[in-house]
């Protein structure tokens, strides 16, 4: 039985949905205190990841020493939480191809260091649109980037090493 030809509806692969939580990530974490470029591909690819998994975002978080999410039963007991996927960890094609969609709808600028590659942070569009997100979903979404927002500033290399050290451990 070919199972592509199931109509079944995948959430994660929605283009809305998908530039909602970029866009509440950007307006959250682009940006240092000091109005310094924080966010890279690596970076956005990881904190997507966080985003989806809160389980591994807290553990993140509590391995860090920093304050770890709060988490409901649902969270804590469903099958994304118990049987974790990494296979999106590797796969950064969908985070490139949701960058240019929103580049093209003039959502999000990026800026291009030598040291750190592509950076991005929100237009006025962007951040006008990221405000008016509402909803039980984009609320559990800041939620966890209220969490990720304690580790914003590690540098990209850091981070990488310390979701390594928790998919060993």
């Amino acid at each position: 039985m070919n199972t592509n030809s199931l109509p079944f509806f995948d959430p994660t692969k929605d283009i809305d949905l998908n530039v909602g939580i970029l866009l509440i990530l950007l307006n959250s974490l682009a940006r240092s205190n000091r109005g310094t470029l924080l966010i890279n591909n690596e970076k956005l690819h990881a904190y997507f990841y966080l985003v989806r998994n809160p389980v591994l975002l807290d553990r993140l978080l509590v391995q860090l020493g920093r304050t770890g999410v709060p988490l409901d039963e649902a969270e804590l007991y469903s099958v994304n939480s118990i049987s974790i996927n990494l296979d999106p960890l590797f796969d950064s094609s969908w985070i490139k191809a949701l960058i240019g969609f929103a580049a093209s709808k003039n959502l999000i600028a990026v800026e291009y260091r030598k040291t750190d590659g592509f950076m991005y942070y929100l237009t006025d569009e962007g951040i006008s649109i990221a405000q008016q997100l509402g909803g039980e979903y984009f609320s559990l979404v800041e939620k966890y980037v209220r969490g990720i927002d304690q580790i914003k500033s590690l540098p990209t290399s850091e981070l990488t090493k310390s979701l390594n050290n928790l998919f060993r451990g």
